[in-house]
């Protein structure tokens, strides 16, 4: 009868861990729904052009789509998750959806890494990844740290300067159990949370808003 348990406990562990163990791929959505962000007035149609926003995470070499981990027993990776497309395209997209819900006229240069290459645009938006990453073990958590300034072609300035980071964990069916979907949903929500936080208290919508005084 203990052998019949024993085999019986394989065969669940087999049906539902070892099917998950495999990579998957989800979206990096953000969507400034907030209603404390968005001011379509506030842009003007100003024309802000966003750079590339280089990945540097650490060993982040050949694993540009890499956004988080499932982990077992020893921390030993059961399950990766990756983007469905680079991440420095996701932060890009991610800050086109900010300045576009407030009436800026945004263009996206993934390829171009100096303010000076650009041609009408006023504004210019460049920056780096630091960490972009969703993990369970215990509990999960996620992560974000991206440096970003806003440059004025005009006036010749950094007119805004910071970070968008945040971090949080929680506990949400860690471990060989977890659910990839939520891990990514909560990587999203951390990085909406961070992007607020720089858009109001860390003064990025005020210092855009002093562009038609």
């Amino acid at each position: 009868m203990k052998g019949k348990s024993i085999v019986i406990l394989v065969g669940f562990i087999v049906a539902v861990v070892l099917p998950g163990c495999g990579p998957k791929t989800a979206p990096i959505k953000y969507d400034p729904v907030d209603t404390e962000m968005i001011n379509k007035s506030l842009g003007q149609d100003i024309a802000i052009g966003i750079l590339n926003i280089p990945d540097r995470r650490r060993d982040s070499e050949g694993k540009e789509k890499l956004i988080g981990s499932v982990y077992g027993g020893f921390k030993n990776v059961i399950r990766r998750i990756y983007s469905e497309q680079s991440i420095n395209l996701d932060v890009i997209d991610a800050f086109g959806n900010l300045f576009s819900a407030n009436g800026f006229h945004v263009m996206k240069y993934p390829g171009v890494t100096d303010c000076d290459e650009l041609s009408a645009e006023r504004l210019c938006i460049k920056g780096y990844i630091n960490k972009f990453w969703t993990e369970s073990y215990y509990k999960v958590g996620a992560e974000v740290d991206i440096d970003a300034e806003i440059y004025d072609r005009k006036l010749n300035e950094v007119i805004w300067s910071g970070k968008i980071e945040g971090s949080q964990k929680k506990g949400m069916g860690g471990g060989v159990f977890a659910n990839t979907d939520k891990m990514v949903q909560f990587l999203n929500e951390v990085l909406s949370d961070a992007i607020k936080t720089a858009w109001t208290t860390q003064g990025m919508s005020d210092a855009l808003g002093r562009l038609s005084r």
